[in-house]
């Protein structure tokens, strides 16, 4: 199943016998969405109000091979 934001929570999804749900490319295009408003805060001297990113080490963690 797909999900779409403004769909149904993955709780309801669930209750529908979905067992698998993917984001498709909505992950990458709300990246994109956050580097590109980013820049503009950014080139407009504002903050971007964005969280704050993930820090090297945290990263790293994620990335290594006990975090799977």
């Amino acid at each position: 199943m797909l999900y779409r934001p403004g769909g149904p929570d993955l709780a309801a999804l669930g209750r529908l016998g979905v067992a698998r749900v993917s984001t498709g490319s909505l992950l990458f295009r709300a990246a994109l969405g956050a580097a590109l408003h980013l820049t503009d805060a950014i080139g407009a001297g504002r903050d971007a109000g964005l969280p704050a990113p993930p820090g090297y080490e945290e990263v790293q963690a994620l990335a290594s091979p006990s975090a799977t």
